[in-house]
C-alpha cells in the first residue's frame, strides 16, 4: 500500500511540475506560442494546412518548359551525394519534388513520398525569389524607387526603435545579410529565431517587432532568413 501511495504522490508532483511549466512558458511566451511548440513540434512540408492563404490564380496562357530529360543530371548528383541511387536518396531525405531546368529546358524532373506535380507544398526559402521578383515589380511600378533605399523609408517605425536600422538598404535584406540579430538555436525548445519570431507566434510582422540590429549590413554579415518572410 505504501508503494502505491508513494507512487500515487510521485505522479501528482509530476503533474503539477508540468502544469506549473505549462502556466509559467505561457506567461512568458504565450498560450498560442507554447500550444503550437507543443502540437505542431518541427516545420514540415504540409506546414501550408497549418495558416491562412490567399489562392493566386494562374495566368490564362501558361509557359510550359520543354522537357530534354538528360541521366546525366541524376548521375552527377548521385556522385555528389555518394548515394548510389539518386532517386532513392532524395525519398529517403523526405524530398517532394526536384526539378533541374537549364537553358530554358527540363532536364531533370522527379516527384517524391505521395506528392505529383499539382500537389500543393510548402516552399519554404524558396518564395523567397518570390519576394525578389515582387520587388523587383514594385520598383517598376514606381512603389518603390530603388534597393539601394534604407528599409526605413518604408518601415519607419524601425528607426524610432533602433536609428541602426536605417543603415539597412533593401538590398541588404533581399541578399539577407541585414545585420539583424539572429541565431538559429537558441535555449528553449524550438526555440531558435525561426520558430520563436516566425513559425510558432500569431504573427509574422513579430521578428521587426522585437529585432535588434547587431552589426553593420553587407556581406560578412550573418544569414537572417526572417526578413525576407516579412516583406512577404
Amino acid at each position: 500500500m505504501k508503494v502505491v501511495k508513494w507512487l500515487g504522490i510521485a505522479v501528482l508532483v509530476f503533474v503539477g511540475v508540468i502544469a506549473l511549466a505549462l502556466v509559467v512558458a505561457s506567461v512568458v511566451y504565450t498560450p498560442e506560442y507554447v500550444y503550437r511548440v507543443l502540437v505542431w513540434q518541427d516545420s514540415d512540408a504540409f506546414d501550408w494546412q497549418k495558416f491562412p492563404n490567399h489562392p493566386v490564380s494562374a495566368a490564362p496562357a501558361a509557359y510550359h518548359f520543354d522537357e530534354a530529360p538528360d541521366p546525366r543530371v541524376a548521375d552527377l548528383f548521385a556522385q555528389l551525394s555518394a548515394a548510389e541511387d539518386w532517386d532513392s536518396f532524395l525519398a529517403a531525405n523526405n524530398t517532394q519534388a526536384f526539378i533541374v531546368i537549364q537553358d530554358g529546358k527540363i532536364l531533370y524532373e522527379n516527384y517524391f513520398n505521395d506528392t505529383q506535380r499539382d500537389s500543393i507544398v510548402t516552399s519554404f526559402s524558396v518564395a523567397k525569389s518570390f519576394t525578389s521578383a515582387l520587388i523587383g515589380i514594385a520598383i517598376e511600378e514606381g512603389f518603390i524607387d530603388s534597393v539601394d533605399d534604407s528599409i526605413t523609408t518604408y518601415l519607419p517605425e524601425l528607426a524610432q526603435r533602433d536609428p541602426r536600422f536605417n543603415q539597412i538598404t533593401i538590398r541588404d535584406v533581399l541578399l539577407m545579410a541585414s545585420g539583424r540579430d539572429y541565431q538559429e538555436l537558441r535555449s528553449f525548445l524550438f526555440n531558435g529565431d525561426d520558430p520563436l519570431t516566425t513559425y510558432y507566434p500569431i504573427n509574422a510582422r513579430l521578428p521587426w517587432r522585437t529585432s535588434t540590429s547587431l552589426t553593420r549590413p553587407g556581406p560578412t554579415s550573418s544569414t537572417t532568413s526572417t526578413i525576407p518572410k516579412c516583406w512577404a
